[in-house]
């Protein structure tokens, strides 16, 4: 099963709120393969994936086919580089560090 993983950390709690409200719950992803372990990144819906986890539901995962190929053009690196966000690389439900 591959990792969830993250660089997103700040959350606006009003957001969530909203979002669990809404019940909107779609959280948007790529599918990496790094040094043999399978990663899935979070690229899109921070907010609403901390509204599922919140609300105990199973967030609606969305490949997302265009950032995928974006990083299947970028590569791992430069990839990793761009979407660096406000902290380390760390796996959402656990929230132990990646790398």
């Amino acid at each position: 099963m591959a990792k969830i993983i993250s660089s997103q950390c700040y959350l606006d709690d009003d957001i969530v709120k909203e979002k669990s409200e809404n019940e909107d719950y779609d959280v948007q992803y790529i599918m990496v393969d790094i040094e043999g372990e399978e990663y899935e990144i979070v690229v899109d819906g921070h907010h609403s994936l901390a509204a599922a986890i919140q609300d105990g539901v199973e967030p609606n995962w969305e490949h997302d086919r265009a950032g995928q190929r974006n990083f299947d053009r970028l590569g791992l690196k430069r990839w990793l580089e761009q979407h660096d966000q406000d902290c380390d690389w760390y796996e959402v439900f656990t929230k132990e560090p990646v790398w």
